[in-house]
């Protein structure tokens, strides 16, 4: 006789897993029954999200979902296992950035020199690219640029070391002028030869401090240029920079420059008054050729040599004192000087060209640092007889 009387199992429910959803924002928990593995229950899990891997300007970012269960206690004889059940899922589900880029000017343009725009991702400084801003242009007023302050006709060349400019030419119309101590912020070293020759209209030229050389013809036939300073750093002032400047009143040559140049201010004749601050050695020949107005002029003692023509034509000279140590006078040195009535001739001489002294018609009082002896020995050459019949004081 069969008789239906052992008790019933229960269901004895065991965890068994954790399933999500493709997107990882839903999921259900199944428990499965010891006693008979064909009886299952399941719940839905509470499903929570934190980024895991944010998104970039370029890559997708990571969200990882996390399920949580616990499920109730079953009436007896059924039971299931306690306790709370997680299973975690990473989605690639966050979408890229995309760049965001934002401009900005890190290279301001100059009238001649292009600028740069660069644009920076505000979500990854790392990613940037750039693009070139057009020079402005010079925009001239009255022959100087409103924004750089540049002379409309100066044109410059870096010189060969790199580090200066040299002015080369200005083909400008303007009467008066002041050179920029830079350009394209190097300094302006130089006056190029004939840089600014035969501008006659221009009446003021103002240099920097920056210069040190002034070239041969720098300014050459300015004939109308009045004032000019030549700057206290120059160190060597060219062949005739100055010649033909036929309305200059009056110069100082800087302590640096230790040679007057062949023709500097030749033909300069309104000049009145030089100084000489230096400790210059030679004055080349034709240097005060026809300075015509030139009445007095104090030869540095470091002079040896005066070249010929040097002071030919200084008609309101009065008089000159030659410093020891100079051993040469050149012919026609002091020629034409129609108004010298005394010379000081130190006994370091050793010879005096031919003509030096003539047309000297004034002349008649030598002041000589040697004796009789020496001065007879002097070889004096020809057309220097105003000289010899001066009256000729010796120092013994």
């Amino acid at each position: 006789k069969d008789v239906t009387d052992i008790a019933k199992l229960g269901h004895d429910y065991k965890f068994t897993s954790i399933t999500f959803a493709e997107d990882g924002k839903t999921a259900t928990a199944l428990y499965t029954c010891s006693n008979d593995s064909k009886h299952t229950v399941s719940y839905s899990a509470t499903v929570t999200s934190a980024v895991k891997t944010a998104a970039t300007c370029e890559a997708m970012g990571t969200t990882t979902y996390t399920a949580k269960v616990t499920p109730a206690a079953m009436t007896s004889p059924d039971k299931i296992e306690a306790g709370e059940k997680t299973a975690t899922k990473d989605v690639t589900d966050i979408a890229k950035l995309g760049h965001n880029y934002v401009p900005e000017v890190t290279t301001q343009p100059t009238c001649t020199e292009p600028g740069v725009r660069t644009y920076t991702c505000s979500h990854d400084a790392t990613h940037t690219y750039t693009e070139p801003i057009a020079a402005l242009g010079h925009n001239f007023v009255d022959g100087i640029c409103s924004r750089c302050g540049e002379i409309e006709g100066l044109i410059f060349t870096l010189n060969e070391a790199g580090n200066g400019y040299v002015v080369t030419e200005y083909d400008g119309s303007r009467t008066t002028l002041q050179v920029p101590a830079t350009y394209g912020e190097i300094p302006v070293t130089e006056i190029g030869p004939r840089a600014f020759i035969y501008h006659d209209t221009m009446t003021s030229i103002v240099l920097p401090d920056s210069v040190t050389v002034i070239g041969k013809d720098a300014f050459g036939g300015c004939n109308s240029l009045t004032t000019f300073t030549i700057p206290e750093k120059v160190v060597f002032i060219g062949e005739s920079a100055f010649a033909g400047c036929s309305k200059l009143a009056g110069i100082t040559v800087p302590a640096g420059v230790t040679a007057l140049a062949p023709h500097v201010f030749e033909g300069c004749r309104r000049l009145t008054s030089v100084s000489i601050l230096g400790d210059v050695i030679s004055i080349g020949d034709s240097a005060f050729r026809d300075c015509s107005q030139l009445s007095s002029i104090d030869i540095p003692g470091t002079v040896t040599s005066i070249g010929s023509y040097a002071f030919s034509g200084c008609r309101a000279l009065t008089s000159l004192v030659l410093p020891n140590g100079v051993t040469t006078v050149g012919k026609y040195a002091f020629s034409g000087c129609s108004a010298l009535t005394s010379v000081t001739i130190p006994a370091s001489v050793t010879e005096i060209g031919e003509y030096a002294f003539s047309d000297c018609a004034a002349l008649t009082d030598v002041y000589f640092g040697g004796s009789s002896e020496d001065w007879a020995n002097l070889p004096i050459a020809s057309g220097n007889e105003v000289l010899t019949a001066a009256t000729v004081y010796f120092a013994s």
